[in-house]
This record gives structure tokens, sequence and C-alpha cells, in this order.
């Protein structure tokens, strides 16, 4: 049975390895750039640094504060990889496979929607494409001082959709991230596109999914299990904001 609860009735989405197929995109980014600086990649691999915001994650990799020169400097470069990366492709190319039929089913069901990233606002806006009018609210790296695994774009997310966190379904594919939701208050569904499910498992999620698009029978599985135990009929998504 599911452990997720009753009362959810908003979905947060990660953007990078959840929505959008973009894992390996970075993956060749923080290569490049790590190479050409001779620098050594963590001793948990390349992807151990996805989550976070980017000047989070060299300050990490670096050893230094994420304002200081040297981190701000060397973002500069990355993000330029980065953002040639993101020329290869249109608006919207690299969604999941599935992935805006399960946001409209979604929508169209009752639930809430909207997606906190530690991408930048433009990347995350091209990355998304018209999926972007589809979720209520983005949050993005500029609209946050903190990034994952601090719970701030998660309950940014929260007070834009007008909902409390516990009501609140997180969907990551980092450890930071299900950090992040977790210390929001939150429930977590993952998927092992950056982390494995292990790991997801021990950062605290509540659900580990093969893929994003098994969302939705996740969802209905939870109010089947609740309808029979407690005997009544769930609420629906929706039922509490009119």
């Amino acid at each position: 049975m599911s452990l997720l609860p009753a009362g959810l009735t908003a979905v947060v989405f990660d953007m990078d390895g959840v929505l959008v197929a973009s894992t390996e995109a970075h993956v060749q980014a923080w290569t490049r750039f790590l190479e050409e600086r001779s620098i050594p990649p963590p001793t948990a691999g390349v992807r151990s640094l996805f989550g976070r915001r980017a000047a989070d994650a060299l300050a990490h990799l670096l050893d230094l504060d994420a304002d200081s020169t040297q981190v701000q400097a060397a973002l500069d470069d990355l993000e330029a990889y980065a953002d040639a990366l993101l020329d290869e492709h249109g608006p919207g190319q690299q969604l999941v496979k599935g992935v805006p039929e399960m946001v409209d089913d979604l929508r169209d069901s009752g639930w809430r929607l909207g997606v906190a990233t530690s991408a930048r606002r433009h990347v995350a806006e091209h990355a998304l494409g018209t999926l972007r009018t589809a979720v209520e609210t983005l949050v993005a790296a500029e609209d946050v001082t903190r990034g994952k695994p601090d719970p701030e774009a998660y309950l940014t997310a929260a007070a834009r959709l007008g909902v409390p966190p516990a009501a609140c379904l997180v969907v990551e594919d980092a450890v930071v991230g299900v950090h992040a939701g977790k210390r929001a208050g939150m429930h977590v569904a993952a998927v092992p596109t950056t982390a494995q499910t292990h790991a997801l498992r021990s950062a605290g999620a509540d659900a580990v999914l093969d893929r994003v698009t098994d969302l939705p029978e996740l969802l209905a599985n939870r109010r089947t299990d609740t309808d029979r135990d407690n005997g009544c009929e769930s609420p629906t998504p929706g039922d509490d904001h009119g």
C-alpha cells in the first residue's frame, strides 16, 4: 500500500531529470568544465552535483564560498557550456515522453501543479516550452536565496499555490532534492534518473517510481487504498480550493 496520505492536493515537480530528459546534457557540460580546468570530479561522480544550484555545486566542489570571486567566474564559464547545449534543442524538445499528457491529466483531475527547479529561469522556460503554461507556478534559481537541499524552493512553490506544505507531493530525482522536499514538510515521490533507488529511499523518499509517468497510477492507488482503509470517499484534489 502507498505511504502517501489522502490529503494531498498539489504536486510540485523538480525539472531536470524529472520532466526534462536533460541529465546527459548536464553530465557533458560538467565533464567538459572539469576536464578543461583539470579539476578532479567528486568521488561519487559528476551526477552527485546535480539537484543543487550551479553556484552551490561549484562552491561545494571547490570548497569555497558561493559568493567568492573564483566561484562566480567559474559559474560564468559553466553556464556558457550549459547554454550552448541548450541551444541544440528547441523549446520543450527534451521533455520526457508522455509528460505533457500526464500533466494535462493531473490538471484536469484537479491537482494544483508547480515546478521548483535549481535551473535559471530562462533555461527552465526554454526546457519546459508550452508545458510552462500547464503549471501554475515556476520557482527558478533567481527566486530563492538558498538552493536545495534547503526547502526554500518548495516552500515558495507551496505559498504561491496557496497550499499548505503537508498537502504537497514533491517529485524529485536527486538526493538533495528529496532532502529539500522532506525538510519542507512535504511527501516525496522520486524517479531514479540521477540517483539510484536505494539512495533516494535512504534520503527519505516515500515512493520511488520506475518513470515519472507512473505518477497518476501512484496517486490513484493512494486514493483507492485510503478509501478502502477508512471506508469512506477521499476528497478530490481540488476540494479545498473551491
